[in-house]
């Protein structure tokens, strides 16, 4: 059953402060960041509308593929050395260990401003102009990401994600090494993650926990 407390990962008051969300954050400071880079990218740059549409809905696709990497190679990522362990835990096992602490559902504003500048600097570096309205398109795909993380960690998730949930109840609960995918699950069926179908049936006994 799911730890529906907390903890603390720093004694440090300020330090705690930064590895917790608040929901509204996500639905202001975030969609702004990508508005503006979208906006900096029509204003700016020399881009048709119509590229500026598809580099953004590349970036959205693209954000996809990112959420299962990510998840599954670098917050599931297994090390032997302690720091290796307490980075991971910081960064991911504590959530796995209190899955219903709605203040670590979202990346913290700071580590994710810096990896946002971190990664826009290598688009950049890759595809020049086009990499503000690609980057504006990821980040409205996070944001898709975090509206779904959150509807399944929560009690009465909407019908409209309750495949959703089961999935991730999996993960969770019984397979820690499959269905990475949280706003979807396409890339575990292509590079073999998915759970055994058998497993849904008791993810649904356990979707109101994960």
């Amino acid at each position: 059953m799911a730890n529906s407390g907390t903890t603390n990962l720093f004694q440090n008051p300020a330090l705690e402060s930064l590895t917790r969300t608040s929901a509204s954050v996500a639905y202001t400071y975030y969609p702004a960041v990508a508005a503006f880079l979208v906006a900096v990218n029509f204003w700016i740059n020399d881009l048709s509308i119509i590229t500026l549409v598809g580099l953004f809905f590349l970036g959205m696709l693209y954000w996809t593929l990112f959420e299962y990497v990510f998840h599954r190679y670098v917050f599931h990522h297994v090390t032997e050395s302690e720091r290796g362990k307490k980075i991971a835990y910081t960064l991911h096992g504590v959530h796995h260990d209190f899955p219903l602490d709605k203040d670590r559902l979202i990346m913290p504003p700071l580590p994710w401003t810096v990896l946002v500048a971190i990664l826009l600097g290598i688009y950049y570096l890759i595809g020049g102009d086009y990499a503000l309205a690609f980057m504006g398109g990821k980040l409205i795909g996070y944001l898709g990401y975090i509206f779904v993380h959150y509807q399944v960690h929560v009690p009465n998730t909407p019908k409209l994600f309750k495949r959703q949930k089961i999935h991730h109840a999996i993960h969770h609960y019984q397979y820690e090494d499959k269905a990475f995918g949280v706003s979807s699950p396409i890339w575990d069926y292509v590079f073999g993650t998915m759970p055994p179908e058998a497993s849904f049936s008791l993810g649904l006994e356990k979707k109101e926990h994960g």
